[in-house]
Formats: C-alpha cells, structure tokens, sequence
C-alpha cells in the first residue's frame, strides 16, 4: 500500500528546535547550497521544472523592496546578506537588505510516500521532496509565499557531505546528522494534504470550521 502525503513541519515549534538553532538554521544551509550551486530549486513538484538563482532569490525579496518601475533593482546573493544571515540580524529601516532572512523562512513543506511493505511487515517513509515557504505573517495579504522546491535526495547527500547536524538541545554529546534524524521522524508536523483526485487539502475538505480541520490535519 501506498499513500502520498504533504505535511507542514514548523521549525519555530520548540519540538523542531533542534533543525533551527540559531545561526545554524536548516533553512540557512539550504539557501546556501543554491548560492554556492550546490543545490538545485524547483518550481514543481515533478521536478520539471529547475528555478535560476535569479528566481529563487526572487521569492525571498521583501514585499516593500519590490521595484514599483518593474527595472533595476533585481536582487542578488550578495556578501552583505551571507553576513546579516550568519549574524541572525533582523530587519531594520535602511538596512541594505533587501530580502528575507533565512530564519525567516520558518516553514517546510514535506511531501513522502508512505508504505506499508507487507514482506517486512513494516511502514516506510520515503521522502520524495522538501519545499522552503516563508509564513502567512509575513506578509500583510495574510498569504504564505512558496520559495522552491527540492529533491530531498539532493538535500540528503548535501547534509551529509557538510555534516549538518541536528542539535540535542538537552545533551550536545547526542548531536546527530540531520537525515539521521529526518528517518527516526524526530520532527512534530501536521499533514496538510493527503493523496486524492481533486487534490483538495485538507482544509478544503474539512471546511466546516477552522477547529474541523485543525483536527483533521493533527
């Protein structure tokens, strides 16, 4: 048996803590990855389509550094933003950047398979992709924006390669790798969509009451 499943895993919650430590943030290290060409973002889920790096930096500009001209002020990694982010510094009036930090990027969105293997007798799951979303609150629209999408084997030998850890933030002797700790689901999630041939989410289809869907997606 197979079932695709999308949940939401928020890195602020205290469980997630550990992929989220400050100046050592998951989201930080993604981001990295795409400006050193390290790793590739899509724009879909099928993996169909690769995102430039003008793109992806696109997708974390700052509603207000948006050019009303629509000319000359496309953004790029520059080395003062490595620097801001590697600080952890927020954003202040003036500042020269003109995106969002990494820390702000606080939201992942983990599409797996999930399996049950009737010859072991055991449920797998098989992460097929992870997506970088930057909060509702963020943005005055009260809508989340979509950063990119990754082949989650791509983010797995990329962690790996760098030694990204997971922190035990109650005994750093049992700091792990951050796969490591992706395959013993060592993060809090809720699922937000479940395989289905309207692809309604689950708020679409528990649509009765905000608390009805919060219920369901726990």
């Amino acid at each position: 048996m197979k079932r695709r499943v999308w949940r939401h895993i928020d890195l602020r919650e205290k469980q997630n803590k550990p992929f989220f430590p400050q100046k050592k943030d998951l989201t930080n290290f993604i981001i990295e990855g795409v400006k050193e060409g390290l790793l590739t973002p899509y724009s879909d889920e099928a993996f169909a389509s690769p995102m430039t790096k003008e793109e992806f930096s696109e997708n974390l500009k700052l509603p207000e550094a948006d050019d009303p001209s629509g000319e000359g002020k496309s953004f790029d990694f520059t080395e003062d933003w490595g620097n801001e982010a590697q600080k952890g510094e927020t954003h202040k009036k003036g500042q020269v950047s003109e995106h969002f930090l990494p820390s702000e990027v606080s939201i992942l969105e983990l599409m797996e398979d999930r399996i049950f293997d009737k010859v072991r007798s055991v449920q797998v799951h098989d992460i097929q992709s992870i997506k970088l979303i930057i909060p509702a609150d963020k943005f005055e629209t009260g809508l989340r924006r979509e950063v990119g999408i990754f082949k989650y084997k791509d983010l797995a030998a990329y962690f790996d390669k760098h030694e990204i850890p997971w922190i035990n933030v109650d005994n750093s002797a049992s700091n792990i790798q951050v796969t490591e700790a992706f395959e013993l689901r060592l993060f809090s999630s809720n699922i937000v969509k479940l395989e289905n041939p309207d692809d309604n989410t689950i708020a679409d289809i528990y649509n009765n009451t905000p608390k009805a869907a919060a219920l369901a997606s726990k």
